[in-house]
């Protein structure tokens, strides 16, 4: 239940590296730093500058570190009513998207500092039939067969848990697309246009 970070400098073979706020002097197989979960770890993730990291557990929650040279980190901790996620990645200093069970990609973003929150999920779903419709639907299934048609689609691209999510296109500090592999065999080539992504979700029906 933790997240490890380690040195991989090797002497004579590596350049030494400049000092970071990871540390200064690192030797081969150093821990930079251990950070504790509440669940198993599925994915860790490092900002683009490297001077973060972000992890998530299997207790559906995501938590971004802020390591400071000869001081505690800073640890924050993000609570989600979500399925654990299992994939993850950094879109910019200020965002990152995660993925896993609940089979929709979702965003988080930083505010104010060090404020981070879950923005909300970037799918924005299948359009499902009238209500009327659906209840005529199930009257002909009756009447035809005997029985009513059990509707098991999931209001998502992905039908099954997202198992992997990665950068498409962009910069490293800015990704514009991203991937999305699962468990129903779909590979999901996604736009992120931060734009775009508080017109949809102001427009989320809950």
């Amino acid at each position: 239940n933790k997240a490890r970070v380690f040195s991989a400098f090797i002497k004579g073979v590596d350049k030494r590296p400049f000092p970071s706020v990871w540390g200064d002097k690192l030797p081969f197989n150093t821990v930079c730093g251990e950070f504790s979960s509440r669940g198993w770890v599925h994915d860790v993730a490092f900002s683009p500058s490297g001077d973060a990291l972000a992890f998530t557990g299997h207790d559906a929650s995501v938590h971004v570190v802020y390591p400071v040279p000869d001081q505690a980190p800073v640890v924050i901790t993000i609570d989600t009513p979500s399925l654990p996620y299992l994939s993850l990645f950094w879109a910019s200093e200020n965002s990152i998207v995660a993925a896993g069970h609940d089979c929709a990609p979702a965003l988080f973003e930083k505010s104010n500092g060090q404020d981070w929150h879950l923005s909300g999920s970037l799918d924005q779903g299948k359009k499902k039939v009238s209500a009327d419709a659906s209840v005529l639907n199930r009257f002909r299934q009756l009447d035809s067969r005997g029985q009513a048609d059990v509707d098991t689609d999931l209001n998502t691209t992905h039908q099954n848990t997202i198992t992997q999510i990665l950068p498409y296109a962009g910069t490293r500090d800015n990704i514009t697309h991203f991937s999305t592999s699962g468990v129903d065999g779909k590979l999901v080539i996604w736009e992120l246009d931060p734009s775009r992504v508080s017109a949809i979700l102001s427009n989320l029906k809950i």
